[in-house]
């Protein structure tokens, strides 16, 4: 939807959440890297890219590369066993009963987000 022509009215009844951590209790890299046997290597490569040690975008590069091979059913197994944070699905529907428009964004995996 582009809402670029709209008036400001509108843009107060959007509401955006991030995924990861906020909307649900983890990290999606993380808990398919814990499937894939590489959590360990996945945590190094994120935390060296948390204190600017190298480029987020090229930890995430390396952080995927190490998914590599990831059966699909294991990952879907694993995204179906994260929880929604507490309170989550109550704020939303809250928020959507007082007329706000909702939306997910998250720099995460798609297969998660759908």
């Amino acid at each position: 939807m582009n809402y670029t022509n709209q008036s400001t009215d509108i843009l107060a009844k959007l509401i955006v959440f991030d995924m990861d951590s906020t909307l649900i209790d983890a990290e999606t890299i993380d808990e398919l890297a814990s499937v894939a046997g590489v959590m360990e290597e996945v945590s190094e490569i994120t935390k060296k890219a948390m204190e600017g040690k190298i480029d987020y975008a090229d930890a995430l590069v390396e952080r995927v590369k190490l998914l590599e091979g990831l059966n699909l059913n294991d990952a879907k197994k694993a995204i179906k066993q994260m929880q929604l944070m507490k309170g989550a699905q109550d704020l939303i529907r809250h928020v959507k009963s007082a007329g706000y428009i909702t939306a997910m964004i998250s720099g995460g995996f798609m297969i998660a987000a759908e």
